[in-house]
């Protein structure tokens, strides 16, 4: 009876010997992936300032949750950090989650310093899988130049688009 709990012991101990680097393994490929998506894409975007480089990057749920008007409003801002001089890398890691309601949902973060003609700045992305392809969930650039700008939500809310009239 002691050594057949003791094998199945050393079973479940071996599994998770496996398992874990098995997951090691998958984790450490989807850091080297979603690090170079994220070096190689964001250059392109911040570069010329391109909203229409984001476009073509932006996940489905960032399309469906950031108006082009706020786009818009964001890249014209972006724009007066001027042209990019130096890029200085990524640094962040990848997610795998696993629920009842998404199944298994692949995600990474990063954080990424530049400098522009006129200042720094933090380029802040989200990245998520999408049909096998990682697409932008979140691009955020914060700057000192922007830090007592008002929001495109801010702004919004003072000027409406459709004022309703009595």
């Amino acid at each position: 009876m002691k050594k057949k709990i003791l094998t199945i012991f050393g079973v479940g101990i071996l599994a998770l010997i496996i398992f874990s680097a098995v997951c090691f393994f998958i984790h450490s490929r989807l850091d080297v992936s979603s690090k170079a998506y994220v070096d190689t894409n964001i250059p392109l975007i911040v570069s010329p300032w391109s909203k229409a480089q984001l476009s073509q990057r932006v996940s489905s749920d960032y399309r469906q949750h950031v108006p082009d008007e706020q786009m818009s409003f964001d890249f014209d801002n972006f724009a007066k950090l001027g042209a990019l001089k130096k890029y200085e890398g990524s640094e962040g890691t990848s997610f795998i989650l696993i629920g009842t309601k998404m199944g298994k949902v692949v995600t990474a973060n990063y954080s990424a310093n530049a400098t522009f003609e006129n200042g720094d700045a933090e380029i802040i992305v989200g990245l998520i899988k999408e049909n096998g392809d990682w697409r932008i969930s979140r691009f955020i650039v914060n700057a000192p130049m922007f830090k007592d700008q008002k929001t495109f939500k801010e702004l919004s809310a003072q000027f409406p688009i459709h004022p309703i009239s009595k």
